[in-house]
């Protein structure tokens, strides 16, 4: 039997290409263009179709822009399906955004810990998120967006209002989380952001992060396993004990809740 091989689809990247053009009365103009391209040969060919009525006197320059991943999620609390996904981040971006959702809420059974206790996890997972690191994390609330391109909006304003640079690129858990960012492709041209999804439950990878908080108030271990092992410790001293007097969640309640709070 054949072994089915499945290969990753390559990542496209924004290169910035100044050149000099002439046209057919023999005027000579400076472009600069941004192409989205698998390579900077592929960006070059593009750009040569881009002018195919033109002739390019001169190539100036060649410049490929930093990679910037961003990922949205609320990280109640940090299992090993997020370390995956934020993994293929590093591997991939020059920069990686956090988005951490529902700030506005803590010490409820659907979102436990403050938004400082999610944060402190990444940093025992990554390091600090100090001015020269990779990793950065941003506050989000829940805006009860009425379209998915006012949430995409919003969050890039938050991006742009601390002084990071615009994401090229969308890393999802899901095609459902996927949309509500892919939503600018079709608002502002294709490639404003590109899309990476990443299956985190695939393989059994890891429970849900309901199914851990779930486990915690049960008082089982077998959630441990799931959750990187450097944060453990942590996850268990920071779970809100009045939280542990409710023996029930209602995960198909939690669910709900959750997408109407998304818009």
């Amino acid at each position: 039997m054949l072994e089915r091989v499945t290969k990753e689809k390559i990542m496209k990247k924004n290169y910035t290409i100044k050149c000099i053009i002439e046209d057919e009365f023999n005027n000579k103009k400076t472009e600069t263009t941004v192409i989205s391209a698998k390579s900077k040969e592929k960006a070059i060919s593009k750009l040569e179709k881009m002018y195919s009525d033109y002739y390019i006197e001169e190539i100036h320059s060649i410049k490929k822009e930093p990679v910037v991943g961003l990922v949205v999620l609320r990280g109640q609390c940090v299992h090993n399906g997020h370390v995956a996904l934020v993994d293929k981040m590093f591997k991939e971006c020059d920069l990686v955004i956090i988005g951490l959702g529902s700030t506005q809420e803590h010490s409820t059974i659907n979102n436990p810990w403050k938004p400082k206790d999610r944060k402190t996890m990444w940093e025992k997972i990554y390091g600090k998120t100090g001015k020269y690191s990779k990793l950065k994390i941003i506050e989000l609330r829940d805006i009860g967006a009425v379209s998915k391109i006012s949430w995409a909006s919003y969050v890039f304003g938050k991006i742009e209002g601390v002084n990071l640079p615009r994401p090229t690129h969308y890393y999802a858990g899901s095609k459902h989380d996927a949309s509500w960012f892919s939503i600018m492709n079709e608002e502002f041209g294709k490639d404003t952001i590109q899309i990476r999804i990443l299956d985190r439950f695939s393989k059994s990878l890891c429970m849900s992060g309901t199914e851990i908080r779930k486990s915690i108030l049960d008082k089982q271990e077998d959630w441990k396993k799931y959750v990187p092992e450097v944060i453990v410790d942590f996850v268990e001293e920071t779970f809100p004990k009045e939280l542990m007097l409710y023996e029930n969640i209602d995960v198909d309640k939690e669910k709900t809740s959750f997408e109407k709070r998304k818009g």
